[in-house]
């Protein structure tokens, strides 16, 4: 599974320190040291970033295009113990990526994660922390791996699991359409590895969930084996097949159960 080794910058590359604002479309960024973050310009689309390492995080300048097309392969991404996401609007692919010390690494709906590390969360005061935060949906997480453990630096903080899927509070909407396939699922600083987004909330029935060829585990400082998921929604087109804890043992679906 994806680690620190196989993620993020090429090795042997000589970094060139770039520009972190980027104000044209189409553009291309490789071999680059961004020392302050990216900031991705007014109305900017398609904006391809490989081999190269962002300090700080990734956010939109003012307004976001539909549909903006950003491309991350083979990047690092060290937030420096930033209290956001890496990227929290939608529209990113991130390949081979390396992502640690934020306190996220992704949020919201619209993006794709393949082969992929994210670990060592920030934790500060009553930070809300997960590796993977999803609310809306059409997010695909493929063969990566989600660790939701507090980095080093961490001073507080509350780990709700490595990938949680919200509907509950009353402001995340429907949520539908999430793919996470061959992922190696840990958290030592949550109870549980996966919130699968079903609540008693009025948008809390999600559909189109499939989680597909995982492993867990471990899955909690209270055990080895505890807590895999919670708020699963059989049916309604949730899918739940080939599941295992780290030694091979099967995880059976989930009983239907929401979480308040």
């Amino acid at each position: 599974m994806p680690d620190a080794a196989c993620t993020g910058i090429i090795p042997g590359t000589a970094l060139t320190t770039c520009n972190g604002l980027i104000t044209s479309s189409s553009s291309t960024y490789k071999n680059c040291l961004f020392p302050s973050g990216v900031i991705i310009g007014s109305n900017v689309k398609n904006v391809q970033i490989s081999n190269s390492k962002i300090v700080g995080v990734i956010s939109p300048q003012t307004t976001m295009p539909a549909n903006m097309g950003l491309v991350l392969t083979d990047v690092e991404i060290d937030g420096k113990n930033a209290d956001l996401a890496a990227w929290a609007f939608g529209a990113v692919t991130c390949v081979r990526c390396n992502v640690h010390n934020v306190a996220r690494a992704f949020q919201y709906a619209g993006y794709t994660v393949i082969d992929s590390y994210i670990h060592d969360l920030y934790g500060f005061a009553d930070s809300h922390n997960e590796a993977i935060l999803v609310g809306g949906g059409d997010v695909v997480i493929r063969h990566s791996t989600l660790e939701s453990n507090f980095s080093a630096s961490s001073t507080g903080g509350g780990m709700s699991a490595s990938l949680a899927m919200y509907t509950h509070g009353g402001f995340w909407g429907p949520l539908a359409d999430v793919l996470i396939e061959n992922s190696r699922i840990i958290t030592s600083d949550a109870y549980y590895c996966v919130y699968g987004g079903y609540s008693t909330d009025t948008d809390g029935r999600p559909s189109n969930i499939r989680m597909v060829g995982n492993v867990f585990g471990p899955c909690s400082f209270q055990g080895p084996k505890r807590g895999a998921i919670v708020g699963w929604l059989r049916g309604n087109g949730n899918v739940w097949t080939n599941n295992s804890w780290d030694d091979g043992t099967p995880i059976p679906e989930p009983s239907s159960s929401p979480y308040n």
